[in-house]
């Protein structure tokens, strides 16, 4: 067996082990540190998500070239799918990487990223500024007829990136 079956990510029908995609974009140019984990998906049962720490965060490799590079020594599925940049790849004490805690994380994030309120009460100046909608985003506005307050929503289409890839 390739790797503990705790920790094969199965997308698409496809079994794919993190650390042969964490072992193919650790000699990837501009890539520090990485891990790879599985993150839920509707569609696909989990998708692959790669934690990069780059070795320059002011240039850090996009997911285009980390897909690029998985693809050229494993099979196409078993790219990333998505790419979460971070300063550090958390660790326990053994010297492992952390993926509970990266999945913990990666769950506040993307729950973080989804929806973005903001409440707009006429005749006061609130420090908030008015979302754009941007590419991705839906913004939808609810005015309350009782206070004359507008909740305006940013939420982020969440895109299946796998879907473009297959």
């Amino acid at each position: 067996m390739r790797g503990r079956a705790d920790d094969v990510i199965n997308t698409g029908g496809h079994k794919v082990v993190p650390g042969e995609v964490a072992a193919a974009l650790e000699s990837c140019p501009g890539v520090r540190d990485v891990a790879v984990v599985g993150q839920p998906d509707p569609e696909w049962g989990e998708r692959v998500v790669a934690v990069v720490a780059p070795a320059d965060p002011a240039d850090p490799p996009g997911l285009e070239l980390l897909r690029l590079h998985v693809c050229e020594r494993l099979p196409r599925y078993a790219a990333p799918s998505r790419v979460v940049m971070v300063d550090a790849v958390p660790m326990l004490s053994s010297g492992k990487h952390d993926i509970v805690r990266l999945r913990q994380e990666l769950l506040r994030r993307e729950q973080t990223e989804a929806e973005e309120r903001y409440l707009i009460v006429p005749g006061q100046c609130l420090p908030l500024r008015i979302p754009r909608g941007g590419e991705g985003y839906l913004v939808e506005a609810q005015l309350n007829d009782v206070s004359n307050a507008c909740v305006v929503t940013r939420r982020r289409e969440v895109p299946h990136a796998a879907d473009r890839y297959r």
